[in-house]
């Protein structure tokens, strides 16, 4: 198959790397900018970012076995990967562009857990206060 052929069906996979710099250019700046500040509001207690850790699955769940987590990690990319190759020619526009994304969080967090002691979750907090009169 051509390249160019190649790139007009399956484009999508060049957000996968473009994601993954992306990622983790943002945790940086986040580590670097929000770390011990807790939330800076954007918009005065209504927007504002969050930045938290996470020591484990689901809240802190197997935080004792990081390792662990790094394999089911590295398995299930895999198999989204796999996924996305078998289903390629069938799979619709936004499908394709949903399952590079989850390809691109999940090398993502990957990167994450093996180079760090824990997943690094930015949030952006968005606080609806409600008065009861």
């Amino acid at each position: 198959m051509k390249i160019k052929q190649l790139l007009k069906n399956h484009w999508y996979v060049l957000i996968i790397p473009v994601g993954v710099i992306l990622d983790q250019v943002t945790k940086y700046i986040a580590r670097e900018n929000l770390t011990g500040k807790g939330t800076i509001w954007i918009i005065e207690d209504l927007f504002g970012w969050t930045l938290s850790y996470n020591y484990g699955a689901a809240w802190s769940v197997l935080s004792e076995a990081t390792w662990l987590l790094t394999i089911f990690s590295i398995l299930m990319t895999l198999g989204v990967c796999y996924f996305y190759y078998l289903k390629r020619d069938v799979l619709k526009p936004l499908h394709k562009i949903v399952t590079v994304f989850i390809i691109t969080g999940a090398i993502g967090n990957l990167l994450i857990l093996t180079f760090s002691t824990s997943l690094m979750h930015l949030f952006l907090s968005l606080m609806l206060q409600i008065c009861l009169l």
